[in-house]
């Protein structure tokens, strides 16, 4: 995609990258926050690609990795109109984002078809093999939310948590009453992105 598109009427239109790069550097140069800057603007990336229908790419590890280039091209673009190389910079951050989101995606796939062997073992219609297929996006759950979530009775849910439980795939937490039950292996594996 190039920086410009142009419709069948000739009109040209701005490509998306060179509106993040834009809406980014004047929204952190207008600052109109008290607190939390910096967390708003790194939302409103995703939420413009969102809104035009691309997936929506969080780039704030692309932009804490590199936060010194970051700081230093944001503020060539805001005090000597250096937009070149701010463009640049924010597409290299889409790409690289979008490169660790698919890495990611590859890496949490291959973890739910892990669970899928192991739970194998289970009925075929049981409940827990329903429940290796959400925990990849839920990867924290209590009975009440899996009752919820997969439309199963409370002791259904129950079951098939302790199922998890001895299979390794979801631990319990140490608390007695309304335990709260993690996939520690998603956990880890979004806290340590793509290396």
């Amino acid at each position: 995609m190039g920086l410009l598109q142009y419709q069948p009427d000739g009109v040209a239109v701005v490509s998306i990258v060179v509106r993040l790069a834009i809406a980014h550097a004047q929204f952190e140069a207008i600052h109109p926050f008290r607190d939390g800057n910096g967390r708003v603007g790194r939302l409103l990336l995703p939420i413009m690609l969102a809104a035009e229908d691309y997936p929506p790419v969080y780039l704030a590890g692309y932009l804490k990795s590199n936060q010194r280039s970051y700081y230093d091209t944001l503020l060539a673009v805001q005090t000597r109109g250096e937009w070149q190389a701010w463009v640049r910079f924010m597409a290299r951050g889409i790409v690289e984002s979008c490169n660790e989101a698919a890495e990611m995606t590859r890496r949490l796939l291959a973890l739910r078809d892990e669970w899928r062997q192991r739970v194998a073992s289970l009925r075929v219609d049981a409940t827990g093999r329903k429940l290796v297929e959400v925990l990849i996006g839920s990867p924290i759950v209590t009975a009440n939310s899996v009752k919820e979530q997969l439309g199963v009775s409370f002791p259904a849910a129950n079951t098939a948590i302790g199922q998890l439980v001895d299979l390794n795939i979801l631990q319990a937490s140490e608390r007695r009453r309304n335990r709260i039950f993690v996939s520690g292996q998603v956990v880890t594996l979004l806290q340590r992105g793509v290396e």
